[in-house]
């Protein structure tokens, strides 16, 4: 794992989408004193259902586009934002607000999934699309669930400090986001290609020396002596 910028870009996911495991794990912390039970149940199914809608409506853009560098940094920059209020507007208490965060917070969260899933596969390169993909999971799963404890334990302390903690950490994303390359994304879509077409040739030139040496003995059989 050399490729610097499949680097960043796991670093992005790992801590966006942890972000996302996150804030579905500590849902009690986080608004508890705020409100019940039915109304965390309800901020809960709007961040989820939003969510869903944007991962599909991110693919769609994905797939017509192929601006994967460009998509997972307008995600990255979202989700910074939000998260750089969420200290000022969440403490309120307010149930219209809090839904309302709830609502973006699932719309910019989960479109990094496909954003970064497919912006891998075109790095990486000959691996296997499962095996980069079961990278970034598991690594995005250790991480929120070392995330969940960390910002339990300060929210248990003050809730803000939990969102601060969370903040800083999507400033970090947005750092390695910014620093990915444009045209590394490109180099390698091009190498791809030429090792493509290498290979290609390699299996053509492959058919023609066996072509090659069944017509010679083809040939040498019908016009050997008797």
């Amino acid at each position: 794992m050399r490729n610097k910028e499949f680097i960043l870009n796991l670093v992005v996911f790992i801590f966006v989408w942890g972000n996302y495991i996150t804030i579905g794990n500590v849902l009690t912390p986080l608004f508890g004193e705020y409100f019940s039970t039915a109304q965390i149940s309800v901020i809960g199914m709007i961040f989820v259902i939003t969510g869903a809608v944007s991962c599909f409506l991110m693919g769609v853009f994905l797939d017509r586009t192929k601006k994967f560098l460009t998509a997972i940094r307008a995600v990255v920059i979202s989700i910074f934002c939000l998260f750089a209020v969420s200290p000022f507007i969440l403490p309120l208490g307010l149930l219209w607000l809090t839904c309302i965060f709830g609502f973006f917070a699932g719309l910019f969260n989960v479109p990094i999934l496909p954003a970064c899933y497919q912006y891998a596969a075109t790095q990486t390169g000959k691996l296997p699309p499962a095996v980069v993909n079961g990278l970034m999971m598991s690594g995005a799963q250790s991480w929120a669930f070392t995330l969940s404890l960390l910002v339990t334990l300060l929210m248990n302390i003050n809730v803000v400090y939990g969102l601060i903690c969370m903040t800083l950490l999507m400033m970090i994303a947005l750092i390695c986001a910014m620093c990915i390359k444009e045209k590394s994304l490109l180099n390698l879509v091009s190498n791809k290609s030429v090792l493509t077409n290498e290979d290609s040739d390699s299996v053509a030139s492959e058919e023609v020396e066996v072509v090659a040496e069944s017509v010679e003995r083809t040939t040498n059989s019908l016009f050997a002596p008797v």
